[in-house]
């Protein structure tokens, strides 16, 4: 099933640093494994930019199962990697290097 966006003046296929928190929120819900990866490969470009604020918000308000933790990874690895501290991982989480791995593979 293709993503759409409900009530939003953006389109899924716009890029994610043109999409607001609502739009974030969705792809976060209700999207797939591509906008997924591309939500992190603009994370990883601007780790404390306005993708990774959005996408902070949005996981401030729902908490999809499994993609929740997998982007609060990425947010605090991008981080990590752009000041050079690692941030303890958060409690019970169960979160896959597997997982982790493949919105990290354009990194490679």
């Amino acid at each position: 099933m293709t993503l759409t966006f409900r009530n939003l003046d953006v389109s899924p296929d716009d890029p994610v640093e043109n999409w607001p928190t609502e739009a974030v929120l969705t792809a976060l819900e209700r999207g797939g494994l591509g906008q997924w990866r591309r939500l992190a490969a603009a994370i990883r470009a601007d780790p404390w930019g306005p993708v990774a604020g959005r996408v902070e918000e949005a996981l401030s308000v729902t908490r999809p199962y499994g993609v929740s933790e997998l982007m609060e990874t990425v947010v605090a690895s991008a981080r990590e990697k752009s000041h050079g501290f690692r941030p303890l991982p958060p409690r019970g989480s169960s979160v896959t290097n597997t997982q982790i791995n493949r919105l990290r593979q354009d990194d490679e």
